[in-house]
């Protein structure tokens, strides 16, 4: 698979899980919540496999 191929799949995954958590039966709050944990949860489990540390929070 060609390295464009596969960067627009990624890209379409992503698309298809935010659409996917902005349509969900939860309010935008709860929403919002679970979306950062997941996102933090994936730097830090990627970012520790590097060596390097994940950026901070805002």
């Amino acid at each position: 698979m060609k390295a464009n191929t596969f960067l627009a799949l990624m890209a379409g995954l992503a698309a298809g899980v935010m659409l996917g958590i902005m349509i969900a039966p939860q309010n935008g709050e709860e929403n919002r919540k679970e979306f950062r944990r997941k996102v933090d949860e994936f730097l830090d489990k990627h970012c520790s496999e590097k060596g390097k540390e994940a950026p901070a929070n805002e």
